[in-house]
């Protein structure tokens, strides 16, 4: 679907909880700018505001946790998302109520991406928040997204070689998630990524370079696996998918860059 293409007329809708993004490169804003273009209605809950830009996070201001917890539930009393896809969440008590709420709702097409660290180094999320998410949120995942740095914090597992990667995915889908998709953008000789599921299956999903390391990648694949699961798509077939949508949105400039380019994109 391209920009100039009309919606359909009854869009899927797809809930992204996460924090906001004054660059429009990460976050809410890219969250919602992928369901768009793939067709699907986008409702958002805003965990925080942020100012950020393409060099890193300036200041970050938490929303209050019962206010989080109020747009999920008024989303909740007009329609159940196909996906819900959930970005930072900034502390324990923003985890534990939205572990709470989505276990209770039965979420189909949960989509984790554990954001913990911004990519210039800043903290987004305590470490009281990455312990109850991994306790309480990815137990009821359907895909986990970590970076090597995400899988890593939440593992204890240092990263050194491929069969380290697969061991600590082996480790966070102990924490009862149904799948695991560790992303390697970050390495140095390809941008391969590997799924793991709970049925023992391994899959790696070789990668080109498609540009420089650009801000807001994690946020993107991640909402693009979303959208696809919300297709019915079998989850190798939504990896496949979501990782292509990234290489293609770096490739063509949809994702934030400081020259401010747009999305000018035909979508696989």
């Amino acid at each position: 679907m391209s920009p100039s293409e009309s919606p359909p007329a009854n869009p899927r809708i797809i809930l992204t909880i996460a924090g906001s993004d004054s660059s429009g490169g990460a976050g809410i804003q890219a969250d919602l700018a992928v369901f768009h273009a793939l067709g699907m209605h986008g409702a958002s809950a805003v965990t925080a505001v942020t100012a950020q830009n393409s060099k890193g996070v300036h200041q970050l201001h938490p929303v209050p946790v019962q206010v989080v917890a109020a747009q999920i539930q008024a989303l909740f009393e007009d329609a159940t998302p196909a996906a819900v896809k959930t970005g930072m969440l900034v502390s324990a008590d923003v985890v534990h109520q939205v572990a709470e709420i989505l276990s209770a709702k039965e979420t189909p097409n949960l989509v984790i991406d554990p954001v913990i660290t911004s990519t210039s180094g800043h903290s987004l999320l305590s470490d009281a928040g990455v312990d109850a998410l991994r306790r309480e949120l990815i137990p009821i995942a359907t895909v986990v997204t970590p970076n090597y740095a995400e899988v890593e914090r939440l593992t204890g597992i240092a990263i050194r070689n491929d069969d380290d990667v697969v061991t600590a995915g082996q480790r966070l889908l102990e924490c009862g998630c149904v799948s695991v998709v560790i992303t390697g953008g970050h390495r140095k000789d390809s941008p391969k990524d590997v799924l793991l599921d709970q049925n023992g299956g391994i899959y790696w999903l070789e990668g080109e370079f498609a540009g420089p390391d650009i801000h807001g990648t994690g946020c993107v694949f991640s909402a693009a696996l979303a959208a696809y699961l919300a297709m019915d798509l079998r989850r190798l077939q939504a990896v496949r998918q979501a990782k292509q949508f990234v290489t293609s949105a770096i490739a063509n400039h949809f994702l934030y860059s400081r020259d401010f380019r747009v999305l000018n994109i035909l979508l696989p």
